[in-house]
This record gives structure tokens, C-alpha cells and sequence, in this order.
């Protein structure tokens, strides 16, 4: 089990990786907390079914106290929500080499199949084949470039 007490990685950058027969993806050493063990990552489908969302442990904790006291969310809302996140996420830990072993199921869900891209996204990292990668950033261009103009980069 990973060690809670090393910081938690920003998820940045983007890396392509095959993926082996057994569906295992090697994450980034850079990602990584524990190199001389298993780092442990919950794994989830997005909805959009584009992609897989794995997350260490500190983001999964905090995704459902993102939504208390927010206006016009309930505690059965949130109730509804916990079930249906905590039932579709898997716990992964990955092995030596930092290699997770993918859920057969979400990867055919999310069209993955020989290939992945793994995409930073600061508190967690997303899983894509390569060509939904492609169509992501196409759609999400024009969006990205007027935030960086207006944040000065």
C-alpha cells in the first residue's frame, strides 16, 4: 500500500503507453508516491464514456464533500450520488513496475483497447485511446485559448 504520508502528486503532462495483454498501463514515475510499492488509485468511467478517471485517494475522499452545503443539493441528492460514484469506481493498486490493471469492462465502456493516452489534470489523471485524446483536444481548443488569455498565458 502506498505510504499517505508522501504528498500527492500534481497529475500534469500527457504520456502515450501500450497496453499489455493483461490490460496494464504503466503510470508515470513522475505520478508515482511509492516507488518500492503499489500506489493505489480509485478508477472510474467518466460519464461521458470518453475516458477512465483514476484518482488517488485523497481526490476520491473529497469528490462527495465537493457537494455538501452547495444550493439546491439535498442530503438525499448526495445520498443518490454516493451510491452511484462509490458503485461505479474500482480500487487499483499498482504493482512494482507502477503498472495498474485496467478494468476489462471500463475499458471496453471508454473504447480503449491496445494503446492509451494518460492526460494530467492536477488531481487526478484521465485514460483515453489515442483518438478520443485527438477529439477531446480539438473540441476543447477554442475554450482552453480564451482561459489562457484571460489568466495571461
Amino acid at each position: 500500500m502506498a505510504s499517505l504520508n508522501q504528498p500527492t502528486p500534481i497529475f500534469s503532462g500527457e504520456s502515450r503507453h501500450a497496453l499489455d495483454e493483461k490490460l496494464r498501463v504503466t503510470v508515470p514515475s513522475r505520478w508515482r508516491r511509492s516507488p518500492e510499492s503499489g500506489d493505489e488509485f480509485f478508477v472510474t468511467v467518466d460519464r461521458s464514456g470518453n475516458f477512465l478517471r483514476a484518482m488517488p485517494p485523497e481526490t476520491f475522499a473529497n469528490m462527495v464533500q465537493k457537494l455538501t452545503n452547495k444550493p439546491g443539493i439535498s442530503e438525499a441528492d448526495i445520498s443518490k450520488f454516493e451510491r452511484m460514484f462509490y458503485a461505479r469506481s474500482r480500487h487499483l493498486t499498482s504493482d512494482k513496475q507502477g503498472r495498474l490493471l485496467l478494468p476489462g469492462d471500463y475499458c471496453a465502456e471508454a473504447g480503449i483497447k491496445k494503446e492509451v493516452v494518460l492526460v494530467g489534470t492536477r488531481a487526478s489523471f484521465e485514460i483515453y485511446n489515442p483518438e478520443a485524446w485527438e477529439k477531446t483536444q480539438e473540441a476543447e481548443a477554442p475554450t482552453f485559448d480564451r482561459l489562457a488569455e484571460l489568466a495571461g498565458l
